[in-house]
């Protein structure tokens, strides 16, 4: 028998499953003793002894191998040549929920590893649950890649950033909200960031990372709900003094941009389409999903109306990571991550 108030969608009803096992589990999204919520709206060489005709039959072959070869070489140095030269163009953005990092012993190498296959500019990282243990994840990354933690006061899963320093450059770093465990149980993460060699010149943005309160009961939809109108405040806020006007907002929402109206939690980050823009939004109308337990979208980039200009004719992807990494889900994490990547005109 279904709720009144339940959303009657079967991705609902796994959730509940999940939701049921974490607290079975003992699991949590929040510190232990979280105060009482107040009350709110809203990745054989043959050597048989033939004779000379043999041997120079194989000579010739063997000079047609190695001129097959060097034009293969060749081939492979143009095109990654190319493959450079389109990158250095562009810039990508990743956001990956890294669920209760680290979740085995496996993940720092298996993480380093997808890091250097992808080579995103900038990482959003959600769920780190070990602080030192990410910290220390930047030794095994490629040369040029730094990270830069929230400053939460709970200490709880926090918000990170890693990027490629040779790319991409991160000042005014802030933790915002630090006060307001209601709607931000752990903290955003804000940074300015200077992309040089984006397009014709250089982007400059603001980059906010999130990640909103989980799981299904009404509480804690209020309290998304709630975070997402703060978000929208302070954006409006920024925007309306007039200097920058790029921003990005990315991580893991905790929720589905397609949910009815008495159900989003979106609100104005959605209503206010002349304003917002979610990149993701065709990956979620084409059927894709982020978290893999339940097949449910909840992994999101947000921009502002400017910021499209540099996004250009750039793409957004969910990265399917599972079907290429060894025991992804076991070792690594539940959620895909997604890309962003910038093509500026």
């Amino acid at each position: 028998m279904m709720r009144a108030n339940m959303r009657p969608r079967s991705s609902i009803l796994r959730l509940s499953s999940l939701l049921c096992a974490l607290v079975a589990s003992g699991c949590s999204d929040e510190p232990a003793g979280f105060p009482a919520a107040p009350v709110y709206d809203a990745g054989t060489d043959a050597t048989g002894e033939a004779g000379g005709h043999a041997d120079a039959t194989a000579d010739v072959r063997g000079d047609a191998d190695a001129n097959a070869d060097a034009n293969a070489d060749a081939n492979a140095d143009a095109n990654a040549e190319g493959d450079a030269d389109a990158k250095a163009s562009t810039l990508s953005l990743m956001t990956w929920n890294l669920e209760d990092y680290p979740l085995s012993s496996n993940t720092p190498d298996q993480a380093a590893s997808i890091v250097a296959q992808l080579r995103p500019d900038l990482i959003a990282v959600q769920e780190v649950a070990d602080a030192v243990a990410f910290a220390a994840l930047e030794s095994k990354l490629p040369a040029g890649y730094q990270i830069v933690i929230n400053d939460d006061p709970g200490a709880f899963l926090r918000v990170a950033l890693v990027t490629q320093s040779q790319r991409v450059t991160v000042s005014e770093v802030e933790t915002l909200f630090k006060n307001d465990a209601y709607a931000f149980p752990r903290p955003p993460l804000k940074a300015r960031v200077l992309a040089q060699g984006v397009g014709s010149g250089s982007f400059d943005f603001v980059v906010v990372v999130v990640h909103l309160k989980a799981q299904l009961n009404q509480a804690s939809q209020d309290r998304r709900k709630d975070a997402c109108i703060k978000l929208d405040a302070w954006l409006s806020a920024e925007l309306a003094k007039g200097g920058e006007q790029d921003y990005v907002v990315i991580g893991d929402f905790n929720d589905e941009l397609d949910d009815p109206p008495q159900w989003n939690v979106f609100g104005p980050l959605l209503s206010k389409s002349s304003t917002y823009t979610f990149l993701t939004g065709a990956e979620v109308q084409a059927g894709k999903h982020t978290y893999l337990p339940f097949q449910s979208f909840l992994d999101h980039v947000l921009v502002t109306s400017d910021t499209l200009v540099e996004y250009g004719a750039g793409s957004t992807s969910v990265l399917e990571l599972e079907k290429s990494v060894t025991d992804y889900e076991n070792s690594v994490s539940d959620h895909r991550p997604v890309i962003s990547v910038f093509q500026s005109p």
